[in-house]
């Protein structure tokens, strides 16, 4: 069911949704600062921290399944959750990736895009709140996340919304 909030929706993608759409979205907001392991390890990508040439078709992939609630790459299950603002139609983006049969079923923020022209709304601040009483509803016990090293504003995002660091990823090239 989505979630009104004043002048958003909050809500799960679903079939009916573009994941072309949704991935030069991403594209179009996402700057280089943004790039983690998690990036460089799913191709979107390289090792010199540049994004791919085929950012746009690895993104339309991975929305693809996460729009129907399907397992990709190294997750069982991904999902896209959109923020809609009146006239705007994509105002943010999180895409998920969930592991219930873990353990300890976790999630991971595998991305959480806000566009450029719209930071400072509390859009972001809402779709976390809300992915997180979504993922709490469905007995997920943790969120994990990670981030590009130089990506401080989001850093301070996260930390404000209870975040804290677990681990150092480091990367050599050999």
């Amino acid at each position: 069911m989505p979630k009104q909030q004043a002048d958003r929706e909050l809500r799960w993608a679903n079939s009916d949704d573009d994941p072309e759409k949704l991935a030069r979205f991403f594209v179009q907001n996402a700057p280089s600062e943004y790039i983690s392991h998690g990036e460089i390890q799913d191709g979107r990508a390289d090792i010199k921290i540049a994004w791919s040439a085929n950012l746009e078709t690895i993104l339309s992939r991975q929305f693809f399944h996460g729009c129907r609630r399907e397992g990709y790459g190294k997750f069982t299950e991904t999902r896209v959750a959109v923020a809609r603002l009146e006239g705007i139609d994509v105002a943010a983006i999180a895409y998920v990736g969930l592991e219930r049969v873990a353990p300890v079923p976790y999630a991971v923020l595998c991305d959480l895009l806000v566009r450029s022209d719209l930071r400072n709304l509390n859009i972001g601040f809402d779709l976390l709140s809300w992915l997180e009483k979504q993922l709490r509803e469905e007995k997920v016990s943790v969120l994990f996340l990670e981030s590009g090293i130089n990506n401080e504003r989001a850093h301070t995002f996260f930390k404000r919304h209870g975040f804290s660091p677990v681990s150092i990823n480091m990367m050599k090239a050999i």
